[in-house]
């Protein structure tokens, strides 16, 4: 597919398959104004992934930026994307009307006596509702629907690591930055630069995605859901998920014990256990679906 993208590629829906595009094409190299739009587009990302970090989060004060800085280089990352045809909708399906910068908005409160961020990443939906806007959701009354969204963000929120390996695309920061838990669009977006430079080294398997998806429960006010995955060789990973407008996004990723999927699942404690909601809980077995069962990533 040639780059930049033409103007009848839609900008405000999903178009299947556009994550696979690879920046780095035959075309792309032919054609000097997209080559220089990739090269720099690889600079900025390079600077997000290797110093963003301690940029923001630096030891001494004097050497830590501003968030206005930082947010002034995704913006340019925005750009960027935009003059080459890609966007949260139509790359990964993220809510009409939010764009590269609002998804990286950081959730965290910023101290400006300190100049470091504070905080949880993920609050409650009251928090989030706050933060972004939207309305309040009531999984109760299309309790089928918002378990098979919780499901479904938790495998795309596997399956992304994996697309970004086998297809070496950088635009998949713009999903990410919807689906990842915050803080974690600067260590990818340094791992989809390093993919581009070193093709056909990266690991091709899509394995963990493929697993088994267990709900082990999910709030009655559709603040959290709690999805547990099974692989039979790679063990089990947990997913904590987080409502925000328009959907659910990871809150935290992690793996267990692996002592077998019905342990783990009966091992972890209840969302219930830790934090103050009123939640519905599943057994081993009561909710669970397969990869097959679920749509592709990226979806619409």
């Amino acid at each position: 597919m040639k780059l930049p993208l033409a103007d009848d590629v839609p900008r405000d829906r999903y178009v299947p398959g556009l994550a696979a595009v690879n920046i780095y094409t035959p075309q792309t190299d032919s054609d000097e104004y997209t080559f220089a739009l990739a090269h720099t587009l690889q600079g900025w990302l390079r600077f997000l992934g290797n110093h963003a970090h301690n940029y923001i989060f630096g030891v001494i004060p004097e050497e830590r930026g501003t968030r206005q800085q930082v947010l002034q280089a995704y913006e340019t990352i925005e750009g960027i994307l935009s003059d080459l045809g890609f966007t949260p909708q139509n790359v990964c399906g993220a809510p009409a009307g939010y764009s590269f910068t609002d998804l990286l908005q950081p959730t965290r409160e910023w101290n400006a006596s300190t100049r470091t961020y504070s905080g949880d990443a993920i609050f409650t939906t009251g928090r989030l509702i706050e933060l972004h806007g939207g309305e309040r959701i009531n999984p109760e009354s299309n309790l089928d629907f918002y378990i098979r969204q919780a499901v479904q963000t938790a495998h795309d929120m596997l399956r992304l690591p994996e697309l970004a390996a086998e297809t070496e695309a950088m635009q998949l920061v713009l999903c990410a930055a919807w689906l990842a838990p915050s803080g974690e669009a600067p260590e990818l977006s340094n791992s989809l630069w390093y993919a581009n430079l070193t093709p056909g080294i990266q690991p091709r398997e899509s394995l963990l995605s493929q697993g088994t998806y267990h709900l082990k429960e999910i709030s009655r006010n559709g603040n959290m859901a709690y999805v547990l995955v099974c692989h039979p060789t790679l063990g089990s990973r947990y997913i904590d998920l987080a409502w925000r407008d328009g959907g659910y996004r990871a809150e935290a990723v992690g793996n267990l014990f692996n002592i077998g999927c019905q342990a783990d699942f009966e091992d972890r404690g209840y969302i219930a256990d830790y934090e103050p909601e009123e939640t519905i809980k599943f057994s081993f077995g009561e909710r669970v679906f397969s990869a097959s069962d679920l749509l592709g990533f990226p979806r619409s």
